[in-house]
């Protein structure tokens, strides 16, 4: 998937900058119709090999020689495809069978959390996030996205505790970072905004 990302990413903002430093009109729109074609390439690649890994996982989560730990790693694999792949229907029932297999596998309450926020289900979102807490104390993406749930259903202060605890264990996310800014931005906590927005781009 790296690649696939790191491609799309690359051509789409590489050209973009060649295209406005070349003055010529048709030029241009050629360099401009050629990363067209390249990033469709890219999300083809992309998509090809999802669906190939979706197919493995589905032949290996048949098979009855496996653990139920190593059964509901693979299902917790499909389903975080399924939620890059904006699935999340699908996505919700392999991460739910997941835990089903193994209710100590945390990825998954955070996967699934991460699932039920996309869909808006916020509620739904926070419960797995504090189940994935529980079972890990010191999983800072937990936090972390349980802070952008409670941001999203306005409690701020639930939000900024869970931020501070996610960068506490892990000081370099950037992600966190950013978004414990925007939360001190919207309660006019400005000082403290500048401060975590410009840490994050330094």
């Amino acid at each position: 998937y790296f690649y696939a990302y790191q491609c799309n990413w690359q051509f789409s903002n590489q050209i973009s900058r060649l295209s406005n430093q070349i003055g010529h009109e048709t030029l241009s729109h050629k360099i401009e119709q050629i990363s067209s074609n390249m990033v469709e390439l890219c999300n083809l690649y992309q998509q090809d090999v999802t669906e190939k890994e979706i197919e493995l996982l589905t032949f290996f989560s048949k098979q009855d020689n496996l653990t139920s730990s190593t059964k509901s790693t693979i299902y917790a694999r499909r389903g975080i495809i399924n939620e890059i792949m904006r699935r999340y229907d699908l996505a919700l029932k392999d991460l739910s069978r997941s835990i089903e297999l193994d209710p100590t596998n945390s990825s998954a309450f955070v996967w699934r959390g991460i699932t039920y926020d996309k869909m808006d289900k916020h509620k739904e979102a926070i419960l797995d996030f504090d189940q994935a807490i529980d079972l890990n104390p010191k999983f800072d993406w937990a936090f972390g996205n349980r802070g952008f749930a409670y941001e999203s259903v306005g409690k701020h202060d639930e939000a900024l505790h869970d931020f501070t605890k996610a960068i506490e264990i892990n000081p370099k996310d950037i992600w966190v970072i950013t978004n414990r800014g925007r939360v001190y931005k919207s309660i006019e906590k400005y000082d403290e905004a500048i401060q975590d927005l410009t840490r994050a781009i330094e």
